[in-house]
């Protein structure tokens, strides 16, 4: 399971081991923030999930279908899939136009990229970033 998964900020400040925020100052340095944003937890939408590398490997794991016993195809199916049209959120990189047909799913912004259906999540708060990418058709 996902052992060192917190849902809640008071649970993050009692895990011992995990990622300390950082943010440039005006001399381009990284440094330490002073704490974790807190208003991030009061975003119903936004979960407030912390993770470690091991956890989200093992939700990436049921998310390419290799849990079926957690994670049904059927459950999946319905995860991945596109259901509103979204604005396309990749349009200041260079390599926007390869992405095409941005929608949100259960979950997930669904992405087409050169023929695959990509699940993607990203996230932020300050001074950590996170994104997670799938391409199920390659089991990646």
């Amino acid at each position: 399971g996902m052992t060192h998964t917190t849902l809640s900020y008071e649970e993050l400040q009692q895990e011992i081991d995990k990622a300390h925020p950082h943010i440039k100052n005006k001399q381009g340095k990284w440094i330490p923030c002073k704490g974790y944003s807190q208003g991030y937890y009061k975003v119903v939408s936004a979960a407030g999930m912390n993770s470690c590398v091991y956890d989200m490997s093992q939700f990436l794991i049921a998310q390419l279908g290799f849990k079926p016993q957690i994670v049904s195809q059927e459950v999946l199916a319905l995860l991945h899939q596109p259901f509103i049209r979204a604005a396309d959120f990749l349009v200041k990189y260079p390599y926007a136009e390869r992405f095409q047909n941005t929608s949100y799913g259960v979950g997930w912004r669904i992405l087409s990229y050169e023929g695959y259906t990509i699940p993607f999540h990203g996230g932020f708060m300050k001074g950590l970033t996170h994104v997670m990418a799938l391409v199920p058709d390659k089991q990646i």
